[in-house]
């Protein structure tokens, strides 16, 4: 329902061509503040990440009145995470993999400053 009034909205901003092979075939679910769109294919889901992010983006905080994480999502792999993860929802699953990307980040840095210590010069009294 919601998702049919943002491709509404994809519609008017868009020429019929690209609004048909991009953004018709799509669906949604919404989950909380998140919006996962469904798309048929990788093709599909990077021109929509692409060309079409910020103005989809816009017609999502349009329609839901705030903004909302939007995550793209080929329906085939969408269909495998909810599997394989049930029963934790997308939203908890990409919450979670958020959270493991800022551990090895943190992991990173502390890498790269004992490189750092390590290629300073010692001085030897």
């Amino acid at each position: 329902m919601y998702w049919e009034e943002v491709k509404k909205i994809l519609a008017e901003e868009l020429s019929l061509r690209s609004f048909e092979r991009w953004v018709h075939s799509t669906t949604a679910v919404i989950d909380h503040d998140w919006i996962v769109v469904k798309c048929v294919d990788e093709q599909q889901r990077n021109a929509l990440q692409t060309k079409y992010g910020s103005l989809m983006i816009d017609a999502v905080q349009t329609v839901f009145g705030s903004s909302m994480t939007v995550v793209l999502a080929i329906d085939e792999e969408y269909e495998r995470l909810a599997k394989r993860y049930a029963p934790m929802s997308l939203r908890e699953y990409v919450l979670a993999l958020e959270q493991r990307m800022q551990q090895l980040e943190e992991r990173v840095q502390r890498c790269e400053q004992l490189i750092d210590q390590l290629q300073e010069p010692n001085i030897v009294h």
